[in-house]
C-alpha cells in the first residue's frame, strides 16, 4: 500500500496494545484507499474479513452472526455514505454493545453521512492526503508509468490512487486531447455545442469519462497556462474547485452540475 505510513502505523500500534475500537470509521475521498487500509488491519488482525452490503436486511444478517462467532472476525460496511436510517439505525446494537469476537469497519466519503450516535459513540481515522512522490509511486509500481507518456499528466491531475486507476483505464492521450479541445473551445464554440461537450462523460450513461478526474485535469491545463493569461485560467480553476466539490456531494444532478459549470465558466472567458 502507497501512502498513509502514518495512519497504518498508528493503527498496528493499537492493535499490537489492544485498545483498537470494536467499531471504527475510516473516512476519504473516492479512490482514496479506504478499503486496502481495511485489509490491511485485517492482515494486522492475522483473521479473516467479510465484507457486508449497506441493505437493512444485510447489516441485520451481519449483527446476527457476529454474537455467534466464536473466532475472531473483521466486518467491513465499505462505502456506507448511502446507507438508510433504517440500516443505521440497526447498526447502532453492535456500536453500543459490540460482541467479543468481532470487529467493525465503515467506510465513508463524508463522517456527516451517519447518524450522529454512530459518530459519537465510534472511533475516527481520516485517510490522509497523498503527496505527488506518493501519486508517482503507485502509478510507477502498478502501471509501469515512468517508461510511459503518462506520469507527467498523473503528477499534475492525480489526487488519489483512485485517480490514477481511473486515467490507466483510459486511452490517455484521446482523453487528455479532448480535455483541451473543451479548454480551447469552451468559450468560443456556439453554447449549444459547449453544452453538448459532455457527450463524452459518463453523467447520463455508464460508459464514458469520470466527470470529477475530467475537472481535475481541466484544472491541471489551466495551471499550465496560468502564466499566459492569469486572470482567464485561475478563474478556470477557481470555478472548477468549486464545482468539484459539489460533485462529490451525494445524489448530486451531474448533468445539471455540468451544466452550471459551463455556463459560469463561458460567463467568465467570453
Amino acid at each position: 500500500m502507497v501512502g498513509q505510513n502514518k495512519l497504518r502505523e498508528k493503527i498496528a500500534t493499537e492493535i499490537a496494545n489492544d485498545t483498537f475500537p470494536r467499531f471504527c470509521i475510516i473516512t476519504g475521498p473516492k479512490g482514496s484507499g479506504k478499503k486496502t487500509l481495511c485489509q490491511y488491519i485485517i492482515g494486522q488482525f492475522h483473521t479473516v474479513g467479510y465484507e457486508v452490503g449497506i441493505k437493512v436486511d444485510e447489516v441485520r444478517a451481519m449483527i446476527d452472526d457476529a454474537y455467534k462467532v466464536s473466532e475472531p472476525i473483521v466486518y467491513l460496511i465499505a462505502d456506507a455514505d448511502n446507507m438508510s436510517i433504517t440500516a443505521k439505525n440497526a447498526l447502532l446494537k453492535v456500536v453500543e454493545e459490540p460482541p467479543k469476537n468481532a470487529y467493525f469497519i465503515m467506510t465513508l466519503q463524508d463522517l456527516s453521512n451517519t447518524l450522529s450516535t454512530i459518530r459519537s459513540r465510534a472511533r475516527s481515522y481520516t485517510m490522509d492526503t497523498y503527496s505527488v512522490s506518493e501519486i508517482s509511486e503507485y502509478a510507477v509500481d502498478r502501471y509501469n508509468s515512468a517508461y510511459r507518456n503518462t506520469l507527467g499528466y498523473i503528477r499534475r491531475s492525480c489526487t488519489t490512487p483512485g485517480d490514477v486507476d481511473l486515467l490507466e483505464s483510459y486511452n490517455v492521450e484521446e482523453f487528455f486531447a479532448y480535455v483541451l479541445l473543451v479548454v480551447d473551445n469552451i468559450s468560443e464554440c456556439e453554447p449549444a455545442n459547449a453544452f453538448k461537450s459532455s457527450d463524452k462523460l459518463a453523467i447520463k450513461k455508464d460508459e464514458g469519462y469520470d466527470l470529477s478526474i475530467f475537472w481535475k485535469v481541466f484544472m491541471s491545463v489551466c495551471f499550465d497556462r496560468l502564466e499566459t493569461d492569469w486572470d482567464k485560467y485561475s478563474d478556470g480553476i477557481r470555478i472548477t474547485s468549486q464545482y468539484l466539490r459539489k460533485a462529490e456531494r451525494l445524489g448530486v444532478n451531474k448533468q445539471q452540475l455540468y451544466d452550471m459549470w459551463v455556463f459560469d465558466i463561458r460567463g467568465k472567458w467570453l
